[in-house]
Protein backbone atom coordinates (compact mmCIF):
# COMPACT_ATOMS: atom_id res chain seq x y z
CA UNK A 1 0.00 0.00 0.00
CA UNK A 2 1.43 3.43 -0.95
CA UNK A 3 2.63 5.59 1.89
CA UNK A 4 0.81 8.87 2.47
CA UNK A 5 2.63 12.19 2.39
CA UNK A 6 0.66 14.54 4.56
CA UNK A 7 -2.95 13.78 3.76
CA UNK A 8 -2.41 12.51 0.19
CA UNK A 9 -0.97 9.34 -1.23
CA UNK A 10 2.58 9.42 -2.62
CA UNK A 11 1.39 9.25 -6.25
CA UNK A 12 -0.84 12.30 -5.75
CA UNK A 13 1.98 14.08 -3.91
CA UNK A 14 4.26 13.49 -6.92
CA UNK A 15 1.57 14.86 -9.25
CA UNK A 16 1.24 17.98 -7.09
CA UNK A 17 5.00 18.49 -7.08
CA UNK A 18 5.14 18.18 -10.88
CA UNK A 19 2.29 20.67 -11.34
CA UNK A 20 3.91 23.06 -8.87
CA UNK A 21 7.28 22.89 -10.64
CA UNK A 22 5.56 23.84 -13.89
CA UNK A 23 3.88 26.77 -12.13
CA UNK A 24 7.22 27.93 -10.72
CA UNK A 25 8.72 27.84 -14.22
CA UNK A 26 5.84 29.96 -15.56
CA UNK A 27 6.14 32.48 -12.72
CA UNK A 28 9.91 32.72 -13.20
CA UNK A 29 9.54 33.25 -16.94
CA UNK A 30 6.93 35.95 -16.38
CA UNK A 31 9.09 37.66 -13.76
CA UNK A 32 11.97 37.89 -16.23
CA UNK A 33 9.57 39.20 -18.89
CA UNK A 34 8.36 41.92 -16.51
CA UNK A 35 11.95 42.78 -15.62
CA UNK A 36 12.81 43.17 -19.30
CA UNK A 37 9.80 45.41 -19.88
CA UNK A 38 10.59 47.53 -16.83
CA UNK A 39 14.21 47.93 -17.90
CA UNK A 40 13.07 49.13 -21.29
CA UNK A 41 11.40 52.07 -19.54
CA UNK A 42 14.59 52.76 -17.61
CA UNK A 43 17.78 51.52 -19.27
CA UNK A 44 20.97 51.19 -17.29
CA UNK A 45 22.72 54.42 -16.47
CA UNK A 46 26.21 55.15 -15.30
CA UNK A 47 27.19 54.77 -11.64
CA UNK A 48 24.72 56.61 -9.42
CA UNK A 49 21.99 56.47 -12.07
CA UNK A 50 19.34 55.60 -9.53
CA UNK A 51 19.38 59.26 -8.46
CA UNK A 52 17.95 62.12 -10.50
CA UNK A 53 20.44 63.89 -12.77
CA UNK A 54 21.29 67.35 -11.50
CA UNK A 55 19.80 70.06 -13.65
CA UNK A 56 17.28 67.72 -15.31
CA UNK A 57 13.58 67.38 -14.53
CA UNK A 58 13.59 63.64 -15.22
CA UNK A 59 13.29 61.38 -12.19
CA UNK A 60 15.99 58.87 -11.32
CA UNK A 61 15.75 55.21 -12.23
CA UNK A 62 14.39 54.26 -8.82
CA UNK A 63 11.46 56.68 -9.14
CA UNK A 64 10.70 55.56 -12.71
CA UNK A 65 10.76 51.87 -11.81
CA UNK A 66 8.62 52.51 -8.72
CA UNK A 67 6.07 54.32 -10.90
CA UNK A 68 6.08 51.39 -13.35
CA UNK A 69 5.59 48.81 -10.58
CA UNK A 70 2.72 50.82 -9.11
CA UNK A 71 1.09 51.15 -12.55
CA UNK A 72 1.11 47.37 -13.06
CA UNK A 73 0.07 46.61 -9.47
CA UNK A 74 3.34 45.16 -8.24
CA UNK A 75 4.63 47.87 -5.93
CA UNK A 76 6.10 46.88 -2.60
CA UNK A 77 4.47 48.30 0.46
CA UNK A 78 6.68 49.06 3.42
Amino acid sequence: MPQPVGSVLRDRFDELVTASLKSVQVVTHRQFALDDIALETEPLRSHGGHRPVEGEDTPGAEASLRLFSEAVGLSRVG
